[in-house]
């Protein structure tokens, strides 16, 4: 007896498309489609792109955490599947009655079958009986933890019937190729105001709790920092758009903080505690890490002193590196560099301010200085650069001199 797979869904039209659409457990979803991976020598026809299974396993540990969870709001967007062999389709209900798909209205309410055992014979390497148009990721994430008795959450789901390849590729690119991308700052942002002080439990997220504080108003990066959305309203507040996102700020605080390297724990001991659920030592993570962000306040503090031209650049062409990214990350690194070497001598903003009056005597940033400079090896470069110019010994001479 054959294996069927029964679902409800409401007919509609997507522009000149009808569609079979409804809900049902990713698992169940999984278990009759297949990817038509795109492969440049046996598939120049396919659509889908290769898997990323850490992705799909990412998706696979979301979908399961807010199963459980009630307070964390949890969704997916539709999944998109196409019945390109129709006899898989064996059986379309309405009102209890058998009828044929192509006698389906808008707004009717039916019951489908799909015949599993049928699905599986038919489907072969490229060419699956019911081909996953776009969600690919979503659908695999139930394949990632097979041999586990877990219950899996329903999600929206969209069945065309009967598209070809051609279609299906010309919806894949429609869906994928038009979306315009989501602001990474405006994402930072949203994730902040939910995270809070949570964020500081985990290594991935600390990043954005020092960016989101240390652009607040009290410190150094107050109306420096551009936070994603419409640009209409900062523009009427301070007459300009800030020169850096508040997604460049939290990779700037990654590049700190990983440059402290080991020393990080000194820093923040409380940190292992508070991820095993200490709220005691949650509230000093809290404390400690409070100290941190006032230490890099003082570090950029400084920069500003040192370097008051290239500070007050804002969003667009830039006489200066400071705020591109070639500037960022390599002040970025060296904060983390002179936090070290400061350690045992004391944190004070004088300190700080002496370092890098030293530095801008010897390191200029203006753009000409350093032409064909660019991307992860550029940053890498100037920030040498840097480490070069502050240690050297004729550096430090005209910096005494021009301080006579």
């Amino acid at each position: 007896m054959s294996n069927h797979e029964k679902f409800t869904a409401i007919v509609g039209q997507n522009l000149n498309l009808i569609q079979l659409r409804g809900y049902a457990p990713m698992d169940r979803l999984t278990h009759i489609s297949e990817a038509d991976e795109f492969d440049q020598e046996k598939n120049p026809q396919g659509t889908q792109r290769d898997l990323n299974l850490p992705h799909a396993r990412n998706i696979a540990t979301y979908a399961q955490a807010v199963l459980h969870e009630e307070e964390k709001p949890g969704a997916f967007p539709e999944v998109l599947l196409n019945i390109r062999k129709l006899e898989v389709l064996t059986e379309i209900k309405k009102d209890g009655q058998k009828i044929d798909f192509n006698t389906l209205q808008p707004g009717d309410f039916v019951e489908f079958s799909i015949d599993v055992d049928l699905v599986r014979s038919l489907t072969k390497q490229f060419d699956p009986a019911i081909s996953r148009v776009d969600g690919n990721h979503r659908l695999a994430a139930p394949s990632t933890r097979e041999g586990e008795d877990l219950e899996w959450p329903s999600i929206p789901f969209a069945f065309f019937v009967g598209l070809s390849k051609g279609h299906e590729r010309a919806l894949f690119a429609a869906i994928n190729g038009n979306q315009r991308r989501m602001n990474t700052s405006h994402l930072s942002n949203i994730m902040a105001a939910l995270g809070g002080d949570s964020l500081l439990l985990r290594e991935a997220d600390r990043p954005l709790w020092f960016a989101q504080k240390i652009s607040d108003g009290d410190y150094v990066f107050c109306d420096r920092i551009f936070f994603g959305g419409s640009k209409q309203g900062v523009k009427e507040k301070l007459g300009y758009v800030p020169p850096i996102t508040l997604k460049q700020l939290e990779t700037s605080m990654k590049l700190s903080l990983s440059e402290l390297g080991g020393f990080i724990n000194e820093f923040m001991p409380s940190q292992i505690e508070a991820a095993k659920g200490s709220e005691e030592a949650a509230e000093e993570l809290v404390s400690q890490a409070t100290k941190v962000l006032s230490v890099i306040n003082m570090y950029w503090t400084a920069v500003s002193k040192a370097y008051p031209e290239a500070w007050a650049e804002n969003a667009g062409k830039k006489k200066y590196i400071l705020f591109e990214s070639i500037g960022l990350s390599a002040f970025s690194r060296y904060c983390g560099t002179l936090m070290i070497e400061l350690m045992n001598t004391g944190y004070t903003q004088e300190a700080f301010d002496l370092q890098l009056k030293q530095l801008a005597a010897a390191f200029p940033l203006e753009k000409g200085e350093f032409e064909g400079i660019a991307g992860g090896g550029g940053a890498t470069k100037v920030f040498q650069q840097l480490i070069v110019a502050r240690n050297d010994d004729g550096s430090k001479a005209k910096w005494a001199i021009n301080n006579l």
